[in-house]
């Protein structure tokens, strides 16, 4: 009958629900992610703290899914595909909430509270002690973040090569050689033909101005600034707007 095909379908449909995350167990297909090192244990150690790579740390639950995990296969994606960045590892811990709890004690080591998954730590080469990540989950803020800890160049949305050598060690600059870097910025503004790139110039040449007058703790206190706005009310538009600045920041060093 009817109801008795319906009843067969559902019941089916159970059974697979049950199945499939079995299978992803058994195969380990679940983790797995291009570029990626999964750590566990005992492995942690052997590869964390030496002194031939920066390990940049994912914990999370054992079998992720969702946007958050979209967004860190798309990061990797992005970091896998550099070729100038050789020493820079990214890794994941995968911690099981329950049977063997596999990499509870990694979790608990280092402060991670499971409602907080995913969680990022960087640990820097020939260091046990993390530096802890505390921004946006998406590719654009993790790229950022490493941009930044590692003072490694990769391009960003909205950033322009020719602006961020500009921007390199601008904050250690004379004010002499500040006014020429201001000045070659300037004269390459004319030059650009995109609305896009035009905007991220003029933003490259207002914080080129906002440190001569002020220092260099105003790239830190507008970054705290456009954070501020990223989290409040306002239009999506105008979010993608504070983020693109925020990708640009990270180009100022000393």
């Amino acid at each position: 009958s009817f109801f008795r095909k319906h009843y067969t379908c559902l019941t089916t449909m159970r059974v697979l629900s049950l199945l499939v995350p079995l299978l992803f167990v058994a195969f380990g297909l679940a983790t797995d992610v291009k570029g990626v090192v999964n750590l566990d244990s005992v492995t942690f150690s052997k590869l964390v703290g030496t002194p031939n790579f920066h390990v940049f740390v994912k914990f999370d639950k054992q079998y992720p899914f969702g946007d958050k995990e979209d967004q860190f296969k798309e990061f990797a994606k992005r970091i896998g595909g550099l070729t100038t960045v050789d020493d820079v590892l990214l890794a994941q811990v995968g911690v099981q909430e329950y049977g063997d709890k596999l990499n509870d004690d990694l979790r608990e080591k280092f402060g991670v509270k499971v409602e907080d998954f995913p969680v990022y730590k960087l640990f820097l080469k020939g260091s046990t002690e993390p530096i802890n990540y505390k921004g946006e989950i998406t590719a654009d803020s993790l790229v950022r973040f490493l941009k930044s800890e590692l003072k490694i160049y990769i391009g960003l949305p909205g950033c322009l090569e020719e602006y961020d050598k500009l921007a390199a060690g601008y904050l250690g600059l004379s004010k002499e050689e500040q006014s020429s870097r201001l000045q070659q910025a300037e004269g390459a503004l004319a030059k650009l033909a995109k609305d896009g790139d035009k905007e991220s110039a003029k933003f490259y040449i207002g914080m080129m101005k906002k440190v001569a007058e002020k220092g260099k703790d105003s790239v830190s206190q507008e970054k705290a600034r456009l954070e501020k706005l990223v989290e409040s009310k306002i239009t999506d538009e105008k979010k993608k707007v504070m983020r693109t600045k925020l990708n640009i920041l990270p180009s100022f060093t000393a």
